[in-house]
């Protein structure tokens, strides 16, 4: 059990580089990139890896707090299939109408290049209709949470978070909000 749990450790301060590009017209792409070494030991211990997008469309406002659109949700996750040996990659954006997307890689580079990117989403469907300028007091929320999943449940995962008070995450990894500047045309 000890030598299985050490295993994970580096997993534990795995941190996501995020980037957004624009994407024309009118739309963001996000990639959630890093030490990916660590989700590669994942998949390899049999362990399906989640990765959550969050985004939100926001004004400052000064002496208050911002204004923010409400939260747009796009969860990607990867598992690999031992009787198929191939890996497969499944979207999800809330809210959209549309059913889960499911690509299938042979290679764990492709699929995980499938996971950790939102290759478009618009800025209308981020804003929920709000007006979307490229103002200087409006920009992009984003935060990325991304953890292995394993048959043990969830609560004996996050018993290390409960017991130091939320100081150690051990199962998942969180990039907080990251604020994106719209710039002007």
């Amino acid at each position: 059990m000890i030598p299985s749990i050490l295993a994970w450790i580096p997993v534990f301060f795995a941190f996501p580089d995020l980037r957004v590009n624009w994407v024309e017209p009118q739309g963001i792409r996000v990639i959630a990139d890093g030490r990916q070494e660590l989700l590669e030991r994942c998949i390899e211990s049999g362990t399906e890896v989640r990765y959550r997008f969050r985004l939100r469309y926001c004004r400052r406002r000064v002496g208050w707090f911002d204004d923010c659109s409400s939260e747009k949700t796009e969860i990607h996750s990867l598992r690999y299939d031992p009787i198929g040996e191939s890996y497969i990659v499944e979207s999800d954006r809330f809210a959209d109408d549309d059913p889960p997307e499911k690509n299938t890689y042979s290679s764990l580079p492709e699929a995980r290049a499938d996971l950790v990117e939102i290759k478009q989403m618009s800025l209308n469907f981020i804003s929920a209709a709000a007006v979307h300028d490229r103002g200087a007091r409006r920009y992009i929320g984003v935060r990325v949470t991304a953890d292995c999943k394993r048959e043990v449940g969830d609560v004996l995962l996050d018993l290390p978070y409960l017991l130091t008070f939320g100081l150690v995450k051990t199962s998942r990894f969180d990039s907080g909000w990251i604020a994106y500047e719209m710039e002007q045309n």
